[in-house]
């Protein structure tokens, strides 16, 4: 292969990898507007998950919830950013779609979405896994 090609490869893959941050900062930043839309509801709907102090709860996530998609969006510290996106993800799953708790007609429903959380989290870890090779800065930057 000729180093042009290489050159070509690698910025290809580089923009791949910007899309790809872009697609998976909309997961967060769609739900953190969603619930700052609707404050109140949002806030009842913790409430029926049973999170504690919901009325402080949907301020602490609808803020990690941007915050987390705009670093992982504009590249920084992305390792870190994205390990805490995966842990989120799982958590946000196991909280919110208990399917093993729901009545029989939801259960399809909820596993979907436990398994789409679950996905989700692995293409952070991916993608926390191949921030080193896209970093553009010193390395120290993107480690934990």
């Amino acid at each position: 292969m000729s180093e042009h090609t290489l050159d070509s490869s690698s910025k290809l893959e580089e923009k791949l990898f910007l899309l790809g941050r872009i697609l998976m900062s909309i997961l967060f930043f769609v739900p953190a507007y969603r619930k700052a839309s609707s404050i109140d509801g949002t806030i009842a709907y913790f409430g029926k998950l049973g999170l504690p102090f919901p009325e402080i709860t949907v301020y602490v996530v609808v803020a990690f919830e941007f915050i987390v998609a705009i670093c992982f969006l504009l590249g920084w510290r992305i390792k870190l950013v994205a390990y805490l996106m995966a842990a989120f993800s799982i958590a946000a799953g196991l909280i919110a779609h208990q399917f093993w708790s729901v009545d029989p007609a939801q259960l399809g429903n909820q596993l979907n979405h436990l398994l789409k959380n679950g996905a989700v989290a692995g293409g952070f870890i991916m993608a926390a896994l191949l921030s080193d090779r896209f970093a553009k800065t010193d390395h120290d930057e993107h480690t934990l």
